[in-house]
């Protein structure tokens, strides 16, 4: 538990280690905290990197190695990202005015 909060944060090496994770979850924190995924952020935000940071410290973006923290090795960059989980609500409440204005709203 948050802080009394019904939800979880899991950073990376703690998911991974979390037996019932699904498969699907950790190939998502695997990509989510990999160069690949690194270098698609640094190539969609390029123009701007390239001018804030300039041609060599961009290119140490794109070719530095990267480890989530902290589990991995050495690396010139770390990545970070949390699995949040929050439990199941017990009864579901609907106040059904507020649902019918959003409803209304959207058409």
């Amino acid at each position: 538990m948050d802080g009394g909060s019904p939800t979880r944060r899991l950073k990376t090496p703690e998911a991974l280690a979390w037996s019932d994770l699904p498969p699907v979850w950790e190939d998502f924190l695997r990509f989510h905290t990999s160069a690949v995924s690194l270098q698609a952020v640094v190539r969609l935000f390029e123009p701007l990197l390239l001018r804030c940071l300039g041609p060599s410290l961009l290119q140490r973006l794109l070719t530095g190695s990267v480890a989530p923290r902290p589990m991995g090795g050495p690396s010139h960059l770390v990545t970070d990202c949390q699995f949040v989980l929050n439990d199941p609500v017990a009864k579901r409440v609907v106040d059904r005015r507020l649902r019918s204005t959003l409803f209304r709203a959207l058409g």
